[in-house]
């Protein structure tokens, strides 16, 4: 058997936490997955290219918020809401990040 990749240990690390924020933003766990993977994957994807000045979870959160946000305007939410949203889940991040 062999030794895990450094992505596959920060994804088991990070996974669960990015999944119970998703969900909290958008109240749908299978969309949640779904968007954490889709940032996962483009984050791996994009790794030798990406500049990310305050570190990689705090980055993982926020990409993670901002396809929260993307998911909810393709609901047709409110521009009002999606603002209150933005400020709930920016509050809700720097208590999962600290």
């Amino acid at each position: 058997m062999s030794e895990p990749s450094h992505f596959e240990l920060f994804y088991k690390k990070h996974h669960p936490s990015l999944v119970a924020y998703a969900i909290y933003l958008i109240g749908s766990k299978e969309d949640a997955i779904e968007i954490v993977n889709d940032v996962f994957v483009a984050v791996w994807n994009k790794k030798e290219t990406l500049n990310i000045g305050d570190g990689l979870k705090p980055y993982l959160f926020r990409s993670v918020k901002n396809k929260c946000i993307n998911y909810h305007q393709k609901k047709i939410i409110p521009m009002h809401d999606i603002g209150s949203i933005e400020k709930e889940s920016t509050e809700k991040t720097d208590d999962l990040i600290h």
